[in-house]
């Protein structure tokens, strides 16, 4: 089954920030992806704190708006971003942007804060 027709079945569902912060407690979790709907949810503070609590977290992946896929570019993604300017900068300076999502990995929030 493709990874399309997994989510298609998928119930839809709705989470805060206070369920974001469950993922501290995740200290397993690998990666993580979510819907840029979420993006506001991921403040500076929650990032940097799942980065330190959960050491086997590589990245986190963000969804790119339908609409926007391809057309996404590193203005885009401060303007999501929550946090600091110097936060802002040292993702920038590390992110990857793909056709269909953003991600970054993780390390560098754990070595640098």
């Amino acid at each position: 089954m493709s990874d399309s027709a997994l989510e298609s079945n998928w119930p839809p569902t709705l989470l805060t920030r206070v369920g974001f912060e469950e993922m501290k407690k995740m200290e397993s979790l690998r990666s993580a992806r979510t819907h840029e709907s979420y993006i506001p949810c991921f403040d500076e503070q929650l990032l940097i704190a799942t980065a330190k609590c959960c050491s086997t977290l590589q990245y986190i992946r963000f969804t790119i708006p339908q609409e926007r896929q391809g057309m996404w570019r590193a203005s885009d993604v401060s303007a999501c971003l929550v946090g600091s300017d110097a936060f802002k900068s040292r993702v920038l300076n590390i992110v990857q942007i793909e056709r269909y999502d953003w991600w970054f990995h993780l390390a560098v929030l754990r070595d640098g804060y």
